[in-house]
C-alpha cells in the first residue's frame, strides 16, 4: 500500500484478511454470531453480564466454586462486583488445565538479560 493511501489514522500496518480471519476475537465473534465489531461493543456495552458470560465460557475459563452471578451491579456501577460466588485461581486456569498436553510441556516463560543470557520456565 503506497504511504500516500494509509487511512488517516496514521497507522503503518493493516493485517490481512488470513489473520483476521484466524485472529481470538474473530472466533469469537462468530461463536457469538455477531457480524462486526461494532456490533460487539454494542450489544456488550448494553448488557455487560451478557458480555463477559460469554468470555469466560469462550475461553473456558474454570472456577474451582462456579459463580452464581457475573456482575451485580445491586451497588451501583462503581461497585460492580464480578463472578459473584465463585472461586478459582491463577494455576488452575493457566498450569493445571495443560496438564496432560504438549502445551503442558512447553516453555512458559522466556526471559532475557541485559547480557543476552536467556531463562526458560517449564
Amino acid at each position: 500500500m503506497p504511504t500516500d493511501a494509509l487511512p488517516s489514522s496514521g497507522a503503518v500496518w493493516w493485517p490481512d484478511r488470513r489473520t483476521v480471519d484466524n485472529a481470538n476475537l474473530t472466533r469469537f465473534m462468530r461463536a457469538l454470531g455477531v457480524d462486526s465489531f461494532e456490533a460487539l461493543n454494542e450489544r456488550a456495552s448494553a448488557d455487560p453480564a451478557w458480555f463477559h458470560d460469554a468470555l469466560i465460557r469462550f475461553l473456558d475459563y474454570r472456577f474451582e466454586q462456579p459463580c452464581e452471578q457475573v456482575l451485580d451491579l445491586g451497588e451501583g456501577l462503581p461497585f460492580a462486583r464480578w463472578c459473584v460466588g465463585g472461586t478459582t485461581n491463577v494455576v488452575l486456569n493457566c498450569i493445571d488445565r495443560r496438564r496432560g498436553t504438549e502445551r503442558y510441556t512447553q516453555e512458559a516463560l522466556i526471559w532475557e538479560g541485559e547480557d543476552g543470557t536467556p531463562i526458560t520456565l517449564r
